[in-house]
């Protein structure tokens, strides 16, 4: 099945796509993720609708301009009471969750749970009026979910309205199982999407092999991207060594295991400075370490800037010596740190999880990949390698420049969105779940 294109409606009748993020069009969380997109998506639609799962964090976050033709709805409110209650008070949607809860065929009864949480949270959305086409407009939505989880859980009641298709986008903790552990109303969710995007070749093996009866035509590859420079600085390779790594700081993002790397690369003589971006629980433990460490040991800095804006982010590239950039995640998809330090030249080391595959390694130019269970001796010494190697033989932006060009994944992304309401296979795919 072929999904690309521009939208097209019956002769009278608008193309409206309701696009559901987590963050966006706040400049925090999926933000990076979606905003390379949102131009072209515009242009493929008479109209786009914008409902974030979240608010903003906090009063000082900025929101971004959005397109002539879209409009931002804001957060939506899963938990609301009022909006759970208005859509259990429609017998239309209450089929649909028995339909759900059915396809789980859940026997766990902590699955069941999470699947009626799920059914509460998918139901609240979809009654939300501001998600509603205008009354006698006859538009043709299509239902575009960032994610599969948190908004995603409302695909099986959005795509079930009339004249309506859907698609779900999948990356990691919406993916993987052993991220989140189990994942509600799965069956239900691919059931109703007309097409599943993947972010890398990893993910869509996973999914058609964790779910066979999915077609293989109905998951598609459609890659994230980011904006590059058109030139990036020259890197004259000047002590200390420039370490960057860009993450939450969370178990599964391991970045204890970085600071215990640029430790052992400065206890080998090498004067090392390591840059990190990213908050979160683990961070004040990761500081009274990093302080014990840079005392005890000479030649090593480290500054852990905590939360930054992306703007601020890319600023540091542009400004600062980098010469190297790590992520040892123990569970990743593509993540768009890697891509944006392609982007600027700045050379890669990575646990080999997910579909990093797809954009680190020595046979794509762009850097080294790590086993996940090598020791920290030996992570060290792949990061000197890159750290020592000579000029030009790595060159990250050639990979970002094939694969992760925003320029040219949006345009995917956005005729693989329209295609899907243009496509005449376009409509309920309950004949191939179980």
């Amino acid at each position: 099945m072929s999904f690309s294109g521009a939208a097209t409606a019956p002769p009278g009748r608008r193309s409206r796509l309701l696009l559901l993020t987590g963050n966006f069009p706040h400049r925090e969380g999926d933000f990076p993720f979606v905003a390379p997109e949102i131009g072209a998506l515009a242009g493929r639609f008479d109209e786009v609708v914008v409902a974030s799962f979240h608010g903003p964090s906090g009063p000082g976050v900025p929101q971004a301009e959005l397109p002539p033709n879209c409009r931002y709805v804001g957060p939506l409110r899963p938990g609301s009471l009022c909006l759970s209650l208005r859509g259990i008070a429609s017998l239309h949607r209450m089929r649909t969750m028995w339909s759900a809860l059915r396809l789980g065929r859940s026997s766990n009864e902590s699955h069941l749970i999470a699947d009626l949480k799920a059914c509460r949270v998918g139901l609240a959305i979809a009654a939300d009026p501001r998600l509603q086409a205008d009354r006698g407009s006859e538009a043709v939505t299509t239902v575009y979910s960032f994610w599969g989880l948190e908004a995603g859980l409302a695909i099986p009641w959005l795509a079930a309205q009339p004249s309506t298709h859907a698609l779900v986008r999948l990356h990691r903790f919406d993916l993987y199982d052993d991220v989140t552990g189990y994942h509600p109303l799965r069956p239900a969710l691919f059931r109703a999407a007309d097409a599943i995007l993947a972010i890398s070749d990893h993910g869509r093996a996973h999914l058609l092999d964790r779910y066979p009866p999915i077609p293989a035509d109905h998951v598609l590859v459609s890659r994230l991207g980011v904006a590059g420079p058109a030139q990036v600085p020259v890197n004259r390779r000047v002590d200390p060594f420039a370490v960057v790594s860009c993450s939450s700081v969370t178990e599964t993002k391991a970045v204890d295991r970085i600071l215990e790397v640029v430790a052992s690369l400065a206890r080998s003589g090498f004067a090392i400075r390591w840059t990190h971006f990213g908050d979160g629980p683990g961070l004040e433990d990761l500081r009274i370490r990093a302080v014990a460490l840079t005392v005890a040991t000479p030649g090593l800095e480290v500054e852990l800037a905590g939360w930054r804006s992306n703007d601020d982010v890319l600023a540091h590239y542009r400004q600062a010596q980098v010469d190297l950039f790590v992520n040892l995640s123990r569970s990743e998809g593509v993540p768009v740190s890697l891509m944006e330090a392609a982007a600027w030249g700045v050379p890669l080391l990575a646990t080999d999880v997910g579909g990093v595959a797809e954009i680190v390694g020595a046979e794509l130019g762009s850097g080294l990949l790590v086993d996940p269970t090598s020791s920290t001796d030996q992570i060290a010494a792949q990061a000197l390698e890159i750290l020592r190697s000579a000029t030009g033989r790595f060159a990250p932006r050639q990979v970002w420049a094939n694969r992760f060009d925003a320029t040219a994944t949006s345009v995917r992304a956005a005729d693989l969105v329209a295609g899907v309401a243009a496509s005449p296979a376009a409509g309920p795919n309950g004949s191939w779940c179980p």
